[in-house]
């Protein structure tokens, strides 16, 4: 079974790349992006698609592995999935992603929004 970590680790060093680029690349400190590689943190839908770049392969592929999916959705941080990674339903962690993503740009929009409400407020 192949844990995402596991998967990350093998990944960069086919690649020959130190925990320190993949960091500077993901904006994250080389301590967190360890913690990715040692399953102790599971990425966010933004930072798998720019894992999924530096590899030049997708999310899905990234997530796709040998044996069975436990997935652990933390839904007060929809942006955020902590998960012990063990693949089976890729497509549907996908889709879950997506999904928080859209989230996440309604609420970002929401609070500009409300933002430059206040600024004609202050304005008038």
């Amino acid at each position: 079974m192949l844990k995402l970590g596991k998967k990350l680790k093998e990944m960069r060093l086919e690649k020959n790349y130190s925990q320190e680029y993949l960091a500077h690349e993901l904006g994250m400190t080389q301590g967190n992006y360890c913690k990715l590689e040692s399953d102790h943190h599971f990425p966010s839908a933004e930072t798998l698609e720019k894992l999924a770049s530096l590899y030049d392969t997708t999310p899905h592929d990234l997530m796709s592995g040998e044996g069975q999916q436990q997935i652990q959705y933390n839904h007060e941080s929809p942006h955020a999935v902590n998960a012990y990674m063990v693949w089976q339903e890729p497509q549907k962690l996908v889709e879950e992603l997506l999904a928080s993503k859209e989230k996440i740009i309604t609420l970002q929009a929401k609070q500009i929004e409300l933002l430059e409400s206040q600024l004609k407020q202050k304005g008038t």
